[in-house]
């Protein structure tokens, strides 16, 4: 059911948990002058412990939504095993970006790249690398991450 959805997407994101993008802690919202969120994007250090966000996000998928339900979704996860998204570990992975169509073209992109970055090498001065992912061959995402 969709409360049931969403109650397990809150709690999941209220793990504290700095290596996927399964955490409120790995958002960025930038915010308009009233105040509202306009747009976000998520951030993480891939494999930063050792563990593939792919397999923290697995094991949490396990864990909140229980064995009985992860047996039953298991046929429509294969699905999911069939995409495989390269992660370097150790690298910054920025991923999740979405700003309000009203609120595009003004650069919020780029600011919400650079907030992220700094945030990050505030804790971790020795990243060296950031990875965006880009997919379906996005062109007006494409232009946002090379202006930043």
């Amino acid at each position: 059911s969709s409360p049931e959805t969403a109650s397990l997407i809150t709690q999941m994101l209220e793990t504290e948990s700095d290596d996927s993008e399964f955490a409120l802690n790995a958002y960025r919202i930038a915010l308009s002058e009233d105040g509202v969120p306009v747009a976000g994007c998520a951030g993480w250090i891939e494999a930063r412990e050792g563990l593939s966000s792919n397999a923290l996000k697995s094991t949490m998928l396990l864990h909140f939504l229980g064995k009985e339900a992860w047996s039953a979704a298991k046929p429509n996860l294969q699905i999911f095993s069939q995409v495989n998204i390269e992660r370097e570990a150790g690298a910054l992975q920025l991923d999740e970006f979405y700003v309000l169509p009203a609120f595009r073209g003004n650069g919020i992109v780029r600011l919400l790249i650079e907030e992220q970055i700094r945030c990050f090498q505030d804790r971790f001065p020795e990243i060296t690398k950031v990875q965006i992912i880009l997919a379906n061959q996005n062109q007006r995402a494409l232009r946002a991450y090379l202006q930043a």
